[in-house]
């Protein structure tokens, strides 16, 4: 998926995930800062995983670092792997500062959301669920119904997802109203 994807995609993941998650990891949190900070770092995270890949719009941003992992780690290796973002969500559960500890949560949830739009290419991920199934390519639909990065079925996916993020923000405006 491109970055433009990974980004779009990662909001009504984040959204749908933090919904979820809400109550164990946090007290409800009010105030334009924390929401700034959690998003921020939810597209952040989104773009984090692909670090490993040079030519990606993170590794272009960040040459040096991208450069360094990817002589070690090749591309949708272990950045893509499902433990990172759930040493993140450990990591961010035993933080204290409430700052820190919303943009570590916010980063997991991207990184995350990243992976998932990666697991509805046709590439998938290999070893997606290590240290278990390292040889497996794993992906959320069958094979066929998969896209390639770039292509115009991605396209029409993203158009879609900016639809739904247009949709949750019409609904947090309402239910803003409403409370």
């Amino acid at each position: 998926m491109t970055a433009k994807g990974h980004m779009i995609l990662s909001i009504p993941v984040a959204t749908g995930l933090d919904f979820v998650l809400n109550e164990y990891f946090f007290v409800e949190q009010t105030g334009y800062v924390f929401f700034a900070i959690f998003y921020a770092s939810v597209i952040v995270g989104s773009l984090l995983p692909d670090i490993d890949e040079p030519g990606s719009y993170i590794g272009r941003k960040l040459p040096v670092f991208s450069h360094i992992f990817s002589m070690f780690i090749k591309h949708r290796g272990f950045t893509h792997y499902l433990i990172i973002p759930i040493m993140f969500l450990l990591w961010s559960y035993y933080t204290k500062d409430m700052g820190i500890k919303i943009a570590i949560y916010g980063l997991a949830l991207g990184i995350f959301a990243h992976d998932c739009g990666d697991l509805l290419t046709r590439g998938g991920i290999k070893g997606f669920f290590f240290p278990f199934f390292r040889k497996h390519t794993f992906g959320l639909l069958p094979k066929p119904l998969r896209f390639y990065t770039g292509s115009i079925i991605e396209f029409i996916v993203v158009l879609l997802l900016i639809g739904v993020n247009i949709l949750l923000v019409i609904q947090s405006e309402l239910l803003s109203k409403l409370i």
